[in-house]
């Protein structure tokens, strides 16, 4: 078993590739994982797999541009869209 240091722990993205999220192979954590800094069109939602960063900043590109959170332990997702003053 290969274990990773924190501090790259911090930065993987893997979990978050198509390739895994589509297969249901991502990490089999003992926790649920609320994560954000890899934006995605939609929040994702899955057992132990949450990613709720939808690019906020990005308001010029339509698939992205909302601020998303979640409620937990409920699993609600509230979102607002990212619009000029």
């Amino acid at each position: 078993m290969e274990f990773v240091k924190k501090e790259q722990f911090c930065w993987m993205r893997d979990h978050l590739r198509s390739r895994h999220l589509e297969s249901g192979l991502y990490p089999e954590w003992e926790k649920t994982v609320v994560c954000g800094h890899t934006p995605t069109s939609a929040p994702i939602m899955l057992e132990k797999l949450i990613a709720i960063d939808t690019g906020c900043v990005y308001r010029n590109d339509p698939s992205l541009g909302k601020l998303t959170a979640v409620i937990l332990p409920e699993r609600t997702i509230v979102q607002t869209e990212n619009i000029d003053s």
